[in-house]
Order: C-alpha cells, then structure tokens, then sequence
C-alpha cells in the first residue's frame, strides 16, 4: 500500500454519508513495507505526522517499521498489523455513532 493509496482510503470513509474514521489497517508483508518506506521517504512532503518514541528510531532504520500513522483528516492514530495469511488488505473502519466497518482491497501483484 502506498502513501498516496492510505491518503486517499482516509479521504474517501470520511467523505461517505456515514462518516468513518480509518482506526487501524491489516496488510500484507510486503503491503506493510511498501507503506513504511514510502512513508519514510515521502512522509516529509505530504506532512505526515509520526507518533515515534526517540527508542525507536534505531529499529525502524534497521528496517523493523512503524506501527502506526497518523489519519491526515482526522489525526487519530491508525495501527498498522501483519496479515500472516490472505490475498487481500483491511482496513477496520470507526463510523459516526460508534459502530464499525471493514473496507478491503485485493493485494496487487
């Protein structure tokens, strides 16, 4: 998933008549990678905020990741998890109301 393709997830359930708040994504592995390094060479220019501790960073240089990024709409934070298993990515949903909704997407190849 790239950075532009979460952007646009984000945009699109808060723009629904319900409107959603994206709380946490389930991704391939290389879903998961290809977010995390676009988001850490392309994250500066479309201002995304990272919620990091400074005992992180060595990790994440060393290639361990992120676990979360920040929704550019509603600036909560979105877990990001591995799916072991499965030809598609998730995304769980928080709509309006308290109630929830999974949206997905098949994984690219």
């Amino acid at each position: 998933m790239k950075l532009a393709e979460f952007n646009a997830l984000c945009d699109r359930e808060w723009a629904k008549p319900k409107r959603g708040d994206v709380e946490s994504l389930r991704l391939t592995e290389a879903g998961r990678r290809e977010l995390v390094n676009d988001v850490l060479v392309n994250g500066v220019q479309d201002n995304l905020v990272l919620h990091i501790e400074r005992s992180e960073i060595a990790a994440i240089r060393a290639g361990a990741g992120i676990s979360q990024v920040v929704n550019p709409i509603t600036r909560t934070e979105v877990k990001i998890r591995t799916r072991k298993t499965g030809v598609r990515e998730t995304a769980r949903v928080r709509v309006v109301g308290g109630t929830y909704r999974q949206t997905w997407w098949p994984v690219s190849t």
